[in-house]
């Protein structure tokens, strides 16, 4: 996954557009799990997967279109004969996969990332999957040896992040899972 934020990063060097899809949730067989991300460029060309088949080419079809700006949107994929019947390649599980334009105001937090993970830190990466439009896919990382970076828009949201990534900290818990919290 490292690779992927060094792509991310370098194409906000290069002032690339792209669009970034993110497996946010996963029920029953997928062909990936929760954390897995693909970046969507221009030309149709993919850096990282969401698992391939359909799934990833209704992701990419999509992606494709946030390349040249939009809303964020939380994409919900059943992949049943339904959706797969063509290709055969059916799972029979469901994932959501938030896909958005480039996350420009959330440069600094990408960056981030990538340094920490340099440095072997620890740290949670939140990403806003649901809720009021202006969060949705907005990000924050939590350094377990600093001040959060980044902003979601929300006061009461980002405290409520800050004092779960924490506990997340505490018990060693920074695999990808998804949260639920209350309305803030």
């Amino acid at each position: 996954m490292e690779h992927l934020y060094r792509d991310i990063v370098r194409l906000f060097d290069e002032a690339q557009p792209f669009a970034l899809g993110t497996v946010v949730h996963t029920s029953g067989s997928t062909p990936q799990k929760i954390g897995a991300r693909a970046v969507f460029l221009p030309g149709g060309e993919i850096l990282g997967t969401l698992g391939g088949g359909c799934m990833e080419a209704e992701a990419r079809r999509r992606g494709l279109r946030l390349v040249k700006g939009g809303d964020a949107e939380l994409l919900e994929l059943h992949l049943d004969d339904d959706f797969g019947w063509d290709d055969g390649l059916i799972c029979g599980g469901t994932a959501q996969i938030l896909l958005q334009p480039r996350p420009a105001e959330q440069e600094t937090v990408y960056r981030s990332v990538l340094e920490l993970r340099a440095n072997r830190g620890r740290g949670v990466f939140a990403l806003i999957t649901a809720g009021e439009a202006e969060v949705v896919g907005r990000a924050m990382l939590h350094r377990a040896d600093g001040e959060p970076i980044g902003s979601l828009g929300n006061p009461a949201l980002e405290s409520a992040v800050a004092e779960t990534a924490r506990g997340l900290l505490l018990e060693g818990g920074e695999e990808p899972r998804r949260i639920h919290f209350r309305e803030l």
